[in-house]
């Protein structure tokens, strides 16, 4: 790393990051929250259930992620404000543990989606309606 690049990172690392972090985490657990709410809500309906399931743990999954190879680094590097001995191996495992959580993120979205698309609304007298805003055919 760049020693300039070290500079900026610690002029940065106490101020505007950590009110970022914060939002970042409750953003996390939201997404956790409501995807698990979802599946909970669609647990007699087979595939927008196991679709929003999937989007649950696709967000559980990026948690895991975090916490085995993203945290670590941070944690040696001081939040990138040092430099450790190990340092381009804990670079590329932060680098390869955001970008898995990029897909992994990616797939929870499209998942979530598909699961909210394939949803149909239930008729009082429990058959399946038509969702709000469709026609009927």
């Amino acid at each position: 790393m760049r020693p300039h690049a070290l500079t900026s990172q610690r002029r940065l690392g106490r101020v505007a990051i950590v009110p970022l972090k914060i939002v970042q985490f409750l953003a996390l657990i939201g997404a956790l929250i409501a995807n698990l709410a979802l599946a909970l809500l669609l647990r007699g309906r087979r595939a927008p259930f196991a679709l929003a399931l999937f989007a649950f743990l696709c967000i559980a999954l990026t948690l895991v992620v975090f916490f085995i190879w993203t945290y670590p680094a941070n944690v040696a590097t001081n939040n990138w404000t040092m430099i450790p001995d190990n340092w381009e191996q804990l670079r590329r495992d932060w680098e390869y543990s955001h970008a898995a959580n990029a897909v992994v993120t990616f797939a929870a979205l499209c998942s979530v989606t598909l699961s909210v698309l394939t949803t149909r609304e239930r008729t009082p007298s429990g058959g399946v309606g038509v969702a709000s805003g469709e026609r009927p055919h």
